[in-house]
């Protein structure tokens, strides 16, 4: 079971780095799950049991997944309509694949594999890089290009499409 603290406290600080940013709209949105993201993967890696790993997994996973799964959907594909975001949307592309790559590789790998840590390195490497390329330089030129009244409406878009990812997720995830 999550530690009621531990979320609360990686939600604080989700909140204050977005304040801290600037950033509102979907990019606030995106930042504080991104911190989210990475309490969890935090608490993963310092995992000591194969059924610790195996639930905290099942979290990370779905949550990464829906999360990019929603910016494909929803966010990148206005970044191709304007020359200053057109390359930012090709390379986000390129780097959701990777990581959906890595998770399925981490899929494989089971919570009790000597293929795990490797694995699981890999995915928080890849996270932790696409997280601060779209930190520091995706989402300053994007709200500075789609301004606030697009990135509101991209927001509520954004939190749509993700919630039905996480219902299909869930639903992938379930026994047959």
């Amino acid at each position: 079971m999550p530690n009621r603290l531990e979320e609360r406290a990686s939600k604080n600080m989700a909140a204050a780095k977005t304040a801290k940013a600037g950033a509102g709209g979907v990019f606030g949105k995106l930042i504080q799950e991104h911190e989210e993201a990475a309490a969890l993967l935090r608490r993963l890696r310092t995992s000591t049991t194969a059924g610790e790993r195996q639930r905290l997994y099942a979290e990370v996973r779905q949550q990464l997944l829906a999360h990019e799964r929603g910016e494909l959907a929803e966010v990148y594909p206005v970044f191709v309509r304007y020359e200053a975001t057109r390359q930012i949307a090709a390379a986000h592309d390129a780097n959701a694949r990777q990581i959906e790559a890595a998770i399925r590789a981490l899929d494989a790998a089971g919570a009790d594999g000597t293929a795990w840590e490797p694995a699981l390195a890999r995915l928080v490497t890849m996270v932790e890089h696409h997280v601060d390329e779209e930190e520091r330089e995706y989402f300053p030129v994007a709200q500075s290009v789609l301004g606030d009244e697009l990135s509101q409406a991209l927001l509520e878009r954004y939190q749509a499409r993700k919630q039905t990812e996480l219902q299909l997720i869930a639903k992938e995830s379930r026994p047959h």
